[in-house]
């Protein structure tokens, strides 16, 4: 996991990264209200077709 700054302010959006980055990438984004951890139970078989990107939306889950 990683935080992706996204202003001068230092606001952060929480990232998850997983799979072969040569693979076509695939971004998971969480409903309003959620996390991106929700989707934990999809990560490894997804992340073995799919460079996996899941995030945090701004203010929702470890985004600011």
């Amino acid at each position: 996991m990683l935080n992706v700054v996204i202003d001068s302010t230092g606001s952060t959006i929480r990232t998850l990264v997983m799979g072969d980055p040569a693979k076509q990438k695939l971004v998971l984004v969480h409903g309003y209200g959620g996390s991106g951890v929700l989707l934990y139970r999809v990560f490894k078989e997804l992340s073995e077709h799919f460079n996996l990107i899941a995030i945090d939306l701004i203010g929702m889950g470890s985004s600011s």
